[in-house]
């Protein structure tokens, strides 16, 4: 595949669902998208509850585990 941007889902729910598409137990990771934005960053809304970035540093990320929602 030759994507050209991150995609994003608003909630951990929508985000498993898609990632259950290409895994039976996918990781799911949160992003920081209010510092991305504050830092400069451009967040794209592409439809209801989905969105696009060019790419998201190691640093606005952080690992979800079990059932933890944000």
């Amino acid at each position: 595949m030759s994507r050209q941007y991150v995609h994003l889902s608003e909630t951990v729910e929508e985000a498993r669902t898609v990632g259950q598409r290409h895994a039976s137990e996918p990781v799911v990771l949160a992003v920081d998208t209010q510092t991305m934005i504050r830092d400069g960053y451009r967040i794209d809304k592409r439809g209801e509850g989905t969105f696009t970035v060019e790419g998201v540093p190691a640093k606005y990320l952080e690992r979800l585990t079990g059932s933890v929602e944000r």
